[in-house]
């Protein structure tokens, strides 16, 4: 159907009131500003924790043949494999496998036997090596991301039903 004025102005009211307040002035120096606002996966506060502890977790089970080093090298590589299934559309990671060469991962969403499972490879020295502050800004630029994408998409099926 066709939303009235009313209607209109009521839907205006509601997003103007969930969407984010944007500062007026950007002059300030926002480097600081950014450091203080982006907890590593690591921290309960970063929005991508849980999916960071369970891959922790999930490379702990895999014991030697995950092949680290040290806590730090296993810590590094769940942050790449966060980032990495996040870029690939992974909204949890329920396995992580080695993969027959032993030099990467898969993560996968689903049930290893499910023909619709998702899954992303993750190469090892890339993750083990990849800074866990690097992973979780990137995880956070990309959840940034994907949620500007889908108001993109929500406001141009508005627009085109309206």
């Amino acid at each position: 159907g066709v939303a009235g004025q009313q209607t209109q102005a009521a839907l205006a009211k509601a997003l103007a009131q969930a969407a984010p307040k944007q500062p007026d002035h950007t002059a300030a120096p926002a480097a600081p500003a950014q450091a203080a606002a982006s907890p590593l996966l690591s921290d309960p506060r970063h929005p991508d924790n849980a999916m960071y502890n369970g891959a922790v977790s999930k490379l702990e089970a895999l014991g030697e043949r995950g092949g680290f080093a040290n806590r730090k090298e296993l810590e590094q590589a769940a942050g790449q494999i966060v980032f990495e299934s996040k870029v690939s559309g992974l909204q949890r990671i329920d396995h992580v496998v080695p993969n027959k060469s032993g030099d990467g991962f898969f993560a996968v969403q689903g049930e290893m036997t499910d023909p619709a499972m998702q899954r992303v490879f993750v190469d090892r020295n890339q993750a083990q090596n990849q800074p866990l502050e690097n992973s979780s800004r990137q995880a956070a630029e990309e959840s940034q991301r994907q949620a500007t994408q889908v108001q993109t998409q929500e406001t141009a099926s508005r627009s085109m039903s309206m």
